[in-house]
């Protein structure tokens, strides 16, 4: 708590300063302008007794757990002359990793731990994550190309909803955290330093990247990265928002003989029908994952599927809409034999907010799938006010691809449960809103009869607000 207070006194205190004339250095006058924003959430977060082993940390199933978090972003953007500029943006620390499995079992990945330190439980820890860093160079070689070097996004969010399917280092865990049978740790905010060289013309964008340091680990074997090209299409032939994409990437991580390719794409259709959205995504894997016990190397086989449709009612007052979804994620079925069937990846889904949420739930990512039934509504608040309250409702049918055993197979399941979210959203003014989300999951019989949980079901309550500036 002493953390998120000492942030928010920081920023506090700092804001006067932002909002006072700064004078360019006269040695310093390339420097055109800098772009100040950031954002402020604050939320209030209940956890029922099953969901605080991996929504607060530990694995204690005894009670429920009520916690107030924050995050703070502050985001610099510096235009200098010669097409030169730099971002720098900073955050406090949200999720932190830790050590050690939490609910893992002899054959599978099971939940990581979201966070240790949400209420400053690990004062050792940083406060402040570097979030981006990086200096970029425009038109570098050709008008249309952009290079940009340091700490850098690099994410293939196909859909543009701020959810990747497959890639987005700074917001999920190590790569390898899924490749062997115990927790490899953690939920994570990663730093993933390295080049992105974008090349963006009309209709069409193609990107280069090498990220060297994902995850830092000293000797060159224990760092992890990643390296690979990705191409968005937008064809004229069908509605504005329509992209086509491509995603190749090896990837590494610590141990030896870890090379991991991935292949895969998408596309996300619109104007088949006023208001239709189609979207699916699909990728697979090969390589290696380092050897088992045994010293066999271990090969990498798993896949990925994502579909679904969303229909937006045109010309609606009430911005009516609703959809289905459908993802299979594959698992590993025997953690002794020289095949890792997990898929890996540094996805970034946190469509249902006890079974995927990364921050306020268990953040499972691998070996189960999903069938979702999701609509919503808007309503107008206030007299000025246009839809600026947003209700929506989901509902995910789940279970798992493999079973989870323990004891040698004396215990398992893989009915990971089924899931209602509801969720609320005022836009009080075009900078502050709060938000509101309950999702309870029941039938979760992995909970009780693998981990010796006190019932199958469990429960996640939040409240927040968000502040833009």
């Amino acid at each position: 708590m002493k953390h998120l207070a000492l942030a928010l006194s920081f920023m506090a205190t700092a804001a006067p300063a932002f909002a006072q004339k700064v004078e360019t250095k006269p040695e310093r006058q390339d420097t055109l302008r800098i772009i100040i924003t950031g954002e402020l959430d604050l939320d209030g977060v209940l956890r029922s007794h099953n969901a605080t082993a991996a929504g607060a940390g530990g694995d204690d199933h005894g009670s429920d757990v009520w916690t107030v978090e924050g995050d703070i972003r502050l985001r610099l953007d510096i235009e200098m002359q010669e097409r030169i500029g730099a971002v720098l943006s900073l955050r406090t620390r949200r999720l932190t990793g830790g050590a050690g499995p939490v609910l893992a079992v002899d054959n599978a990945i099971a939940f990581r731990g979201a966070d240790t330190n949400r209420l400053g439980a690990n004062p050792e820890e940083t406060l402040v994550l570097v979030d981006e860093a990086s200096v970029t160079f425009n038109e570098f070689i050709d008008p249309q190309m952009r290079l940009a070097a340091g700490i850098v996004p690099v994410v293939f969010d196909l859909r543009g909803r701020g959810e990747a399917f497959f890639f987005d280092p700074r917001r999920s865990g190590g790569f390898g955290k899924n490749a062997g049978a115990t927790v490899f740790g953690f939920a994570d905010e990663l730093q993933p330093a390295g080049v992105h060289l974008t090349y963006v013309r009309d209709a069409f964008g193609a990107g280069l990247f090498a990220l060297p340091a994902i995850v830092e680990g000293g000797d060159p074997s224990g760092d992890e990265s990643a390296y690979g090209f990705w191409f968005m299409f937008t064809p004229k032939l069908f509605a504005e928002g329509t992209r086509l994409g491509s995603f190749v990437a090896v990837d590494s991580f610590p141990g030896s003989e870890t090379s991991v390719w991935t292949l895969g794409g998408g596309l996300d259709l619109h104007g088949i029908v006023d208001g239709l959205e189609i979207y699916a995504e699909s990728y697979m894997q090969f390589g290696r994952a380092g050897r088992n016990a045994a010293g066999d190397v271990l090969s990498v086989g798993g896949w990925a599927l994502l579909v679904g449709a969303e229909y937006r009612i045109p010309d609606n007052e009430r911005a009516i809409w609703f959809g289905l979804g459908f993802s299979w994620i594959t698992g590993d079925d025997d953690a002794a034999d020289d095949k890792v069937g997990n898929f890996l990846s540094y996805e970034n889904v946190n469509e249902m907010l006890v079974l995927e949420d990364r921050t306020y739930g268990l953040d499972l990512d691998t070996n189960y799938l999903s069938f979702k039934i999701k609509g919503g509504i808007s309503f107008s608040v206030g007299s000025e006010a246009k839809n600026n309250l947003e209700l929506s409702l989901l509902v995910g049918f789940n279970r798992l691809v493999e079973e989870l055993s323990v004891g040698g197979g004396a215990a398992s399941s893989n009915r990971i449960g089924h899931e209602v979210d509801l969720r609320a959203k005022l836009a009080a003014t075009k900078q502050l809103a709060f938000e509101t989300a309950v999702g309870i999951l029941f039938g979760a019989d992995v909970l009780e009869d693998v981990f010796g949980a006190e019932g199958n079901s469990a429960a996640v309550w939040m409240f927040g607000t968000r502040l833009q500036f």
